[in-house]
């Protein structure tokens, strides 16, 4: 059996075909209804793309693993990586990115190569990688760029025009871009690709990293732990797997590392708070958001000012504990924190829920394998890439 998994930057739970009929993806949807479980109750672990690939690759949250935020570049020695064990396995292991400096520094496991941002040659790269490696059984890790803000704007900056979009109101453009963005993605790239797999021998992953937040406070991502940028869709295949029954209350990113350890029958020591998806008994457990923001304010371009004059700054690192029923999120820069129903947001009064919560998360930053161990050297200039990358989009000076 071989393994694709795909990450999809900034997809919204709200935004693909089966949560929104604006999304018109038929081609991916034929596909899907054949081949994919839709698995409705997924959450992120951060609402920033490199805390939230460590985990995804390790099953352990961003506490654990030591990467909480866009900039952080080192991770806890122990910390495992999924696609390293896929190919110490024997299995070919290719990891392509659209923006592979966003993972500058960061070691998932193998290296990451850039993959073509066209659909056409996008798609003819990976077809060459699979077909160089026909025989052999095959893991394929591919991240999508291009519903990442800046979407369709003219000067390519995510502080520039379509800030500028947000900061007068006008949703509804700055949303008929995303979605053109994420059609485009799903059908000229994702079906394409699903096409050429037998279901029968391939197992498949397909999730939004994060989404979107479009807010005053956070014109994107990177700076809350609110639903619109923790609440992501998630895909599945795995064969031989009934991961449906019961449905899962709560999924966490993080719990995609053991279930496809199990499925794959990987040596992993883990001892990491994820629950496999396919282990009965283990569905209804926490889930765990953690993030350091950067500050939204940094921008130095004339039209991110005016946007920004208006912001207020993340105050101090984040993190949001839930259940199926209950979420409560604290900010350990004002030291304050609010409690509200997982899935509506509504706000709830319960301090003795409040104080649980606090109790739970201490005790797992106390109690975690992984949390004390030392955190193992960047490599250098990788810092630099990062920056780089995030000011030619426009989030830096």
């Amino acid at each position: 059996m071989n393994l694709l998994v795909v990450t999809v930057d900034s997809l919204r739970f709200d935004h693909v075909s089966l949560t929104n009929p604006k999304i018109r993806t038929p081609e991916f949807d034929r596909i899907a209804q054949a081949r994919l479980d839709f698995i409705p109750t997924c959450f992120s672990v951060s609402s920033a793309t490199r805390p939230v690939h460590t985990s995804l690759f390790s099953g352990l949250y961003p506490f654990e693993h030591g990467i909480e935020s866009q900039r952080d570049g080192t991770i806890r020695s122990g910390t495992p990586r999924l696609l390293r064990l896929m190919e110490q396995a024997n299995y070919a292991t290719g990891a392509f990115s659209e923006a592979p400096e966003i993972f500058a520094g960061l070691d998932l496991g193998v290296p990451i190569q850039r993959l073509e941002g066209t659909a056409h040659r996008g798609h003819d790269q990976l077809r060459n990688w699979l077909s160089g490696h026909h025989g052999q059984a095959c893991c394929l890790f591919a991240h999508y760029w291009s519903a990442h803000a800046p979407y369709g704007a003219a000067d390519g900056k995510a502080m520039g025009e379509t800030a500028e979009l947000l900061r007068r109101g006008d949703l509804e453009t700055v949303q008929q871009r995303y979605r053109a963005a994420v059609i485009e993605l799903f059908e000229h790239k994702l079906a394409p690709l699903l096409r050429r797999l037998d279901p029968f021998e391939w197992a498949l992953v397909i999730l939004g990293d994060h989404g979107e937040s479009w807010t005053p406070e956070e014109l994107y991502h990177g700076q809350t732990l609110r639903n619109s940028v923790l609440h992501v869709p998630l895909f599945v295949h795995l064969p031989r797997v009934n991961v449906l029954t019961p449905p899962p209350q709560i999924v966490s990113v993080a719990d995609l590392f053991p279930t496809l350890a199990n499925l794959f029958e990987l040596p992993a020591e883990y001892r990491g708070f994820a629950h496999s998806l396919s282990t009965p008994g283990s569905r209804n457990h926490y889930g765990l958001a953690e993030l350091k923001p950067l500050d939204p304010r940094d921008s130095d371009d004339e039209v991110g000012q005016r946007v920004n004059a208006n912001w207020s700054p993340a105050v101090g690192r984040k993190w949001a504990l839930f259940d199926e029923r209950q979420k409560f999120t604290f900010d350990e820069g004002s030291a304050t924190g609010e409690l509200e129903e997982t899935f509506s947001e509504t706000t709830l009064i319960d301090q003795a829920a409040s104080d649980r919560f606090l109790e739970a998360y201490e005790r797992m930053r106390t109690t975690s394998e992984y949390a004390h161990r030392p955190l193992e050297s960047s490599v250098p200039g990788s810092s630099a890439l990062i920056d780089d990358r995030l000011r030619a989009l426009g989030y830096l000076p």
